[in-house]
């Protein structure tokens, strides 16, 4: 599955760039993604963590899986919801080995940093 994540017309980018504007996923990761999403919406925190679950089976799974490192942000992101902020780690870590440049695990990494120093004071509201 592919999904445009720019907006307006489609930029020239080199041919070993040309998919760095698109979210590129297995079909089965994002299935499990929107699964995850609507049981949140309806309140059935059961059905969730079987969300999550299933993504990881899959990334466990299929070690050839096209873009790993999209579905263990995806996985990353879920968990980064649910407060398990030791396993959201986890994810973006293994994601940024399989791809550190143009990851957008790098950007979820800083929420998390932020939050975790949130957590423990470290931050202050400044004005």
């Amino acid at each position: 599955m592919e999904m445009f994540r720019t907006v307006g017309t489609l930029q020239a980018v080199s041919k070993d760039e040309h998919w760095y504007e698109w979210a590129v996923l297995d079909y089965r990761m994002c299935l499990y993604f929107f699964q995850y999403l609507n049981f949140d919406r309806l309140g059935k925190e059961r059905f969730q963590q079987v969300a999550i679950n299933n993504m990881i089976d899959v990334i466990r799974a299929e070690p050839k899986i096209p873009h790993r490192e999209t579905g263990l942000n995806l996985v990353g992101y879920s968990f980064m919801r649910e407060e398990q902020l030791r396993n959201s780690f986890t994810c973006f870590f293994i994601s940024l080995k399989i791809r550190p440049h143009n990851n957008a695990a790098k950007f979820f990494l800083a929420i998390l940093f932020r939050k975790v120093n949130c957590t423990r004071g470290k931050v202050t509201k400044t004005d």
